[in-house]
Formats: C-alpha cells, sequence, structure tokens
C-alpha cells in the first residue's frame, strides 16, 4: 500500500474502527475495512485543495465500465464550446431507439425516456435536444444513447480528449455499447462450443474493426429488420470475453480529469458548463453544501471504478475522490455499488479526514 502525505499522527490507529467517523453511516465502514484489508484490489486517491491525502496503487490500471462515459461527455462539451454542434440541434428519438436492446439489456434507456416525458423535454411528436443524450448518458447509462452520441461526435475525437486531458496510458475507446454486446452475444444461436469459440477466437482478436463494421450496420439497417433480430434476444453472452475488450485506466488519470473539472479553470466557460450540466448532481439533500457535485460510476463484472469531485460551501474547498475496485464476489461488488456515493461523499467533509486516514491504515 503506497502512503502519501499522510499525517503521521493517526499511523499509531491502525486498527481503529471507521464506525466512528463524523457524517459517514455505518454501512461505509465495511468498505473502509475492505480497502484496508485489501489493498490489492483496491485503487484509491483522494485530494483537498490540490493536497494528496490519499494515494492507494492509484498507478495501478484497472479495467473500467461506464465511468468512460465521462470521457465521451467532455468531448460534447468542447464541440459545444467550439461550435461544432449545437446543444439545441433537434435529435429523432427514432434515431436512438434503433439501437434499444429492450428493457433487460438497456434499462436505462427507459429510464431516459420516462424522465423525458416526466420533464416535458420532447419536442414536437418525437425528438429531443441534443444536450438531453448527453445527461441520459451519464445519468441512465443508456447502451442506445452511448451508441447515438459517439457516433454524432466520433470516437477518433473521444480517444483524442483522453489525451488533451494527460491520461497517456489510457487505453484506446470504442464507445459503441451495443456494437460490443452483440457482437459478443449468441445472437445466431449456435451451440455453445461453437458460441465461444467463434467469440474467443475470431472476435476478440478482431475486435476493433469488427465493433466498427457492427455500428455501420446497425447504423444503415432498417429499424423494423433490427427489432426483429435483436430485440427479442435471450441467449448466452461470453462476458469475459466482452470485457478483455474494454479499456483499462488508472484512477490517477481520471483524478486528473476530475480535477481539472473541478477547479473551473481548465477549461472555457460554456465547455465546464456543459460537462457540468450532464454530471453533476443537483441532489435537493446536498444542495445547501456542496455549490458543485459531480458523480459517477460503472462497473464489469468483477470490478467498480466511481469517481466523485465536490466544493463545499461557503469556503470553497475542493475534493477529489477516484476509487476504482478490482476482483470483486458478486456479493460484494453488490454490496459496495449500493453505498460508493455516501462512501465517496464522506471525503468531502474536513472533519471525517483523521477518521478517514485512521480507517484506512495511513
Amino acid at each position: 500500500m503506497k502512503k502519501i502525505f499522510g499525517l503521521l499522527a493517526v499511523i499509531l490507529f491502525l486498527t481503529a474502527s471507521c464506525k466512528d467517523l463524523i457524517n459517514i453511516g455505518p454501512k461505509s465502514a465495511t468498505l473502509f475495512d475492505f480497502i484496508r484489508e485489501n489493498p490489492d484490489k483496491a485503487s484509491l486517491i483522494m485530494t483537498a485543495n490540490d493536497t494528496v491525502w490519499v494515494n492507494i496503487s492509484a498507478d495501478k490500471k484497472t479495467r473500467l465500465g461506464s465511468v468512460v462515459n465521462l470521457i465521451t461527455v467532455l468531448e460534447y462539451a468542447q464541440q459545444v464550446q467550439t461550435s461544432t454542434i449545437h446543444e439545441l440541434d433537434t435529435v429523432s428519438i427514432t434515431e436512438i431507439e434503433r439501437y434499444n436492446l429492450g428493457q433487460k439489456f438497456d434499462p436505462g434507456y427507459f429510464l431516459w425516456r420516462k424522465s423525458l416525458e416526466d420533464e416535458g423535454l420532447i419536442i414536437g411528436e418525437n425528438s429531443v435536444h441534443l444536450k438531453e443524450l448527453a445527461r441520459g448518458l451519464v445519468r441512465y447509462e443508456s447502451m442506445a444513447v452511448g451508441e447515438y452520441l459517439s457516433d454524432r461526435i466520433g470516437i477518433n475525437n473521444i480517444n483524442v480528449m483522453t489525451k488533451q486531458m494527460g491520461m497517456s496510458s489510457h487505453d484506446f475507446i470504442y464507445p459503441y455499447p451495443v456494437s460490443t454486446f452483440l457482437l459478443f452475444s449468441n445472437i445466431e444461436g449456435l451451440p455453445a462450443d461453437e458460441f465461444y469459440a467463434k467469440t474467443r477466437n475470431s472476435i476478440l482478436p478482431d475486435y476493433p474493426e469488427l465493433c466498427k463494421k457492427m455500428h455501420a450496420s446497425l447504423k444503415k439497417e432498417p429499424i423494423d429488420e433490427l427489432k426483429t433480430r435483436y430485440r427479442n434476444f435471450n441467449g448466452e453472452i461470453d462476458v469475459p470475453s466482452m470485457e478483455k475488450a474494454q479499456p483499462s485506466a488508472t484512477a490517477l488519470e481520471y483524478h486528473k480529469l476530475l480535477k481539472a473539472m473541478n477547479q473551473r479553470a481548465k477549461s472555457p466557460d460554456v465547455m465546464q458548463s456543459r460537462f457540468g450540466t450532464a454530471v453533476e448532481w443537483k441532489v435537493q439533500d446536498y444542495r445547501y453544501y456542496y455549490s458543485n457535485l459531480g458523480f459517477d460510476i460503472g462497473n464489469t463484472s468483477s470490478d467498480i471504478t466511481g469517481v466523485m469531485y465536490t466544493t463545499s460551501n461557503p469556503y470553497k474547498n475542493r475534493t477529489e475522490v477516484v476509487c476504482f475496485l478490482h476482483d470483486l464476489t458478486p456479493e460484494q461488488k453488490i454490496e459496495f455499488q449500493s453505498i460508493m456515493f455516501d462512501f465517496m461523499l464522506g471525503f468531502s467533509d474536513r472533519r471525517n479526514l483523521k477518521g478517514i486516514l485512521t480507517s484506512l491504515g495511513i
């Protein structure tokens, strides 16, 4: 475990319980305990006003889940800034619907659609402003929205953004979640041994090109045919191979991104504003205390990637925290996903710092 800039005084309390932390619920205690007892399964970095208080293997690469959507949204925000695209452009929901795999595999799409209806954001018969796609991607993690928006702004542009943000070791992102899902799904009804041989020996080695080809096919194929072919799919999915195709990055690199956004000085006002609209959560319970509260979480079958940045009132204290957890059991994944928000929020209250460092054995 790496200990950087820790307070030496609290090292005496290595076995202290984190249940005594101020403003941190008892459920978060299990996650603190897990990280302290399993440092090889965690990457954690936390800064407060540019001072690093916690760094546990933050330079270790981790397979990412939907947290990569932050890069897509950042590129979207930059293109709005440069007028490459316009946030009030209208998009036919029918064009997004073509990528909809159904409630079972893309529940976020239906949550997004419901939010549009509830908030009166549907224009005319069936259109929406482009800006609502950025929100749908982060808030609801809709694969259909991600497939459309990534195509609209360009995957090469998305990957250039990782370099602009100093994320030099970030793997290339192929942000076509629907295409990826279909490539590793047994939509043809093949015998199991034949299906897994195909995904592991043919699809995985040529994944980048096949992913782009699948997307091109989805983009032009008549929607009725797409519905017939994919909507009722209920077969096998080669999850291990699909996850091997996903990009990896370090907690440190995502910390750089959060820090730049939270400083409110590293990007033009329009770009910052549009990124914040998509990522920041206007949670009523916390609005009085935080002027900025950005949070996102992604996952694979055994990993969780969580990020948060806050600016608290009235002193404008900035906090950035990134927590990547690796090789979790299914039970741990479910438990830690449910408490990740509260766990990360606990870092934002300066009164918690001593207890947090104590609980992590720093």
